[in-house]
């Protein structure tokens, strides 16, 4: 949420995902994953999610394998074109200097 934040203005667009994993129970409704970040956001994020998440059924679903989607968030350049994974708790100045070059593209 932090980068939403701090990067909405540069045209930087979050866009969650989740899909259920060995780690976590079913989920295939919108009304379940709601109960789960509610859940989520009085443990352990007490604000509203500021961005949409999207509610896949598997990691084999088209759009999650089209995008590689895995664990850590995908970097999508402003033409569309997948360009790399991003990890936004190492936040090393390596992965945020690649991030504002991204947004600072035409």
């Amino acid at each position: 949420a932090e980068h939403h934040t701090h990067y909405a203005a540069k045209g930087l667009v979050v866009i969650g995902v989740h899909y259920p994993s060995a780690f976590n129970e079913q989920i295939t409704t919108v009304k379940q994953l709601d109960a789960k970040l509610a859940d989520i956001r009085t443990k352990d994020w007490p604000k509203e999610v500021p961005f949409p998440v999207a509610l896949m059924k598997s990691q084999d679903a088209p759009a999650a394998k089209a995008y590689g989607l895995g664990s850590l968030p995908i970097l999508i350049d402003k033409k569309g074109k997948v360009v790399g994974h991003y990890n936004p708790s190492a936040n090393t100045e390596a992965e945020l200097t690649r991030l504002e070059k991204l947004l600072d593209e035409k």
